[in-house]
């Protein structure tokens, strides 16, 4: 993928829910600082219910900055909801001949996962507009984006679920959104792929129910290896539940797999969000809790 320079113009966009429009100069200001010029699709600033703007004002926002040859990379400004619900009228055609940089999590899992399996495109699981830009992320920026990129990411207070040493290709993103691909067009096929997960505000059995459709379905087991971020917030919330610490669940779902999985990266719902590329080979290894990137073309 190409990088990114200093008088580059980047497109900014909100294909999920809305945000306030007063916070806009904001997002515009986290990219300025690098030297990056901003261009703002036209319904970025939509609110339409829970969703920023209708179905086809998002999807002309998207299509319209993949078309446009001086956009050199699309950031989504917030997540939230409404994504995947773009899907069935994507172009891949158009994005598979625009190739570009792409960013977002969260909600924009949908985005990443489908753009992979339907235009080979390999997207980034970053920080989006409206996150705290700390030294942490604009590090993460700065390498990923205009320079060649991370080498090692290493486990923070790891926990290592099961020992070893994989390889493959790094696809995932927020658990429940990917959970919701399954069964469509838009779902990958998990097999020797390095799977990562973190998720938001989601109860303790939620976690465990996300964990057991990929279990039943056999897709964790097929996969060559298992990272884990932060589950920010996925604490029940009601002190009366007789629920077990999201940490208990997580355990006792993936630690009987047999291969490598490791918790603690810094990536999620945090102010230290390490940038992913979606897509690319890497290496984990539970004796250092490190994953490595393999691959040079990100």
């Amino acid at each position: 993928m190409e990088k990114l320079q200093k008088g580059d113009t980047i497109g900014i966009l909100t294909p999920a829910s809305a945000f306030n429009p007063n916070r806009l100069t904001e997002a515009i200001s986290n990219f300025e600082q690098f030297g990056l010029k901003v261009k703002i699709a036209p319904n970025t600033l939509k609110h339409n219910g829970f969703l920023a703007g209708s179905d086809s004002e998002r999807l002309e926002d998207l299509h319209t900055l993949f078309a446009d040859k001086e956009v050199k990379g699309i950031f989504c400004v917030r997540g939230g909801y409404g994504a995947s619900r773009l899907l069935p009228n994507i172009d891949f055609k158009l994005i598979s001949e625009n190739k570009k940089i792409f960013a977002g999590y969260s909600d924009i899992t949908a985005l990443l996962t489908a753009f992979w399996k339907k235009a080979s495109l390999k997207g980034f699981h970053a920080p989006m507009g409206l996150a705290n830009f700390t030294d942490f992320v604009i590090d993460s920026y700065q390498k990923t984006f205009f320079e060649n990129g991370h080498d090692i990411i290493y486990a923070e207070q790891p926990k290592i679920l099961h020992n070893g040493k994989a390889r493959g290709k790094l696809l995932g993103g927020n658990l429940a959104v990917f959970v919701t691909l399954l069964g469509s067009e838009y779902w990958i096929d998990t097999k020797d792929k390095i799977l990562f997960f973190e998720d938001i505000d989601e109860e303790p059995y939620r976690i465990d129910r996300f964990l057991t459709q990929l279990l039943i379905g056999g897709h964790l087991q097929q996969a060559a290896g298992i990272i884990l971020g932060q589950f920010t917030n996925c604490e029940t919330k009601n002190e009366s539940d007789q629920s077990f610490p999201v940490q208990k669940v997580i355990q006792e779902r993936l630690s009987n797999l047999q291969i490598p999985i490791i918790q603690g990266f810094p990536f999620g719902h945090v102010d230290k969000n390490m940038i992913l590329p979606f897509g690319a080979e890497v290496e984990i290894d539970s004796s250092n809790a490190s994953l490595r990137f393999l691959d040079s073309n990100f």
